[in-house]
């Protein structure tokens, strides 16, 4: 079975081409070229999961989507499901499917930085939302006086030796600490807890030398594609 999935996030698309089960190519997409893509795999059955809440042109009737009465491959403790992100019901889906029997959390490092817990039951309960990198600039640019809009940069040093670069070490060593002690509050409270890093920032930050991280960039995508799976079948 051929299927394309969609995770339109807040900054990007991202698509996913599944064959007999697998992986075979991940494409960045504008807005633009969407209905393109869709066209020239015309024979693909298409999924999306759409957390950014864009209206959904009429070509997209018909195909699958995140809708209410989905099944999920999880048992939902989230007190309030209908306000969950599409993109943190993959990332859960995914982790019931390739983790079942143990504790596990995904770490989604984007536009916004998610934790999401599945125990080994595969019951979700919830996690945490924080401000990713991009909004962290955002913030300092917007609600300042002087401070500029810079982005992350390659060379990040810790002891910043002028404006640009003081930003980005509280910027990204600020988000980095932060993302450590979760995951050390997480290991104080779960035994046998395992964690998988995905996003689109994640490239920014090396948290796999731990061997109970593993990083996984398309974590998202393979969600989606079980839980399709999981209703079409």
């Amino acid at each position: 079975m051929d299927v394309l999935v969609f995770d339109i996030g807040n900054t990007r698309i991202k698509a996913g081409l599944f064959s007999n089960g697998e992986l075979q190519k991940v494409e960045v997409l504008t807005e633009n070229q969407l209905f393109d893509f869709i066209e020239k795999h015309s024979s693909f059955k298409v999924a999306f999961s759409n957390v950014s809440r864009k209206q959904i042109s009429d070509k997209f009737k018909g195909f699958f989507t995140l809708e209410e009465q989905v099944v999920l491959p999880f048992k939902m403790l989230y007190k309030t499901p209908n306000s969950l992100g599409e993109d943190r019901i993959c990332n859960a889906a995914a982790l019931s499917c390739f983790y079942p029997n143990r504790n596990k959390i995904c770490i989604d490092i984007g536009t916004c930085v998610k934790f999401d817990f599945v125990d080994s039951l595969n019951r979700y309960h919830g996690g945490s939302i924080s401000p990713g990198l991009r909004l962290r600039y955002e913030s300092l640019y917007e609600k300042t006086e002087n401070l500029p809009l810079i982005d992350n940069g390659s060379d990040i040093n810790f002891l910043g030796l002028n404006t640009i670069d003081s930003i980005r070490s509280g910027v990204h060593f600020g988000l980095l600490k932060e993302i450590e002690g979760f995951i050390s509050v997480y290991e104080q409270k779960f035994e046998d807890i395992f964690f998988v890093i995905t996003g689109g920032d994640l490239k920014y930050f090396d948290l796999e030398q731990k061997n109970s991280i593993f990083a996984d960039e398309n974590f998202t995508l393979k969600g989606l594609y079980q839980i399709y799976k999981l209703n079409e079948s």
